[in-house]
């Protein structure tokens, strides 16, 4: 979590990323092997910039800046590479039609 909803305590993210990134394969997060950041409490306070941050994922949500209750979430180029497809079966691997990137 980059800030807690109820004290407000802002996380040093960008010192937590250079550590994970230290360890090539580091397990965070109950075994899945990146580094996330959750900005829900932060992203309606503060400018995020998440390659200035260098984070692999960030996820915030767009309620808490008065927007509907849709998430985001930004991927790292070297971590969307590696992914598999959560598309349809009917859309090949190889084709990411709902990305921005």
């Amino acid at each position: 979590t980059h800030c807690s909803n109820i004290l407000g305590t802002i996380k040093d993210v960008k010192r937590f990323a250079d550590i994970v990134h230290r360890y090539p394969g580091a397990e965070i997060l109950h075994k899945l092997q990146f580094e996330n950041v959750n900005g829900v409490a932060f992203a309606p306070h503060r400018y995020i910039d998440v390659q200035e941050l260098d984070v692999d994922y960030y996820v915030s949500s767009w309620y808490k800046v008065y927007g509907p209750h849709v998430s985001q979430l930004y991927v790292s180029q070297k971590c969307y590479e590696r992914l598999s497809s959560i598309d349809h079966f009917f859309i090949p691997e190889d084709e990411h039609p709902y990305s921005v990137s």
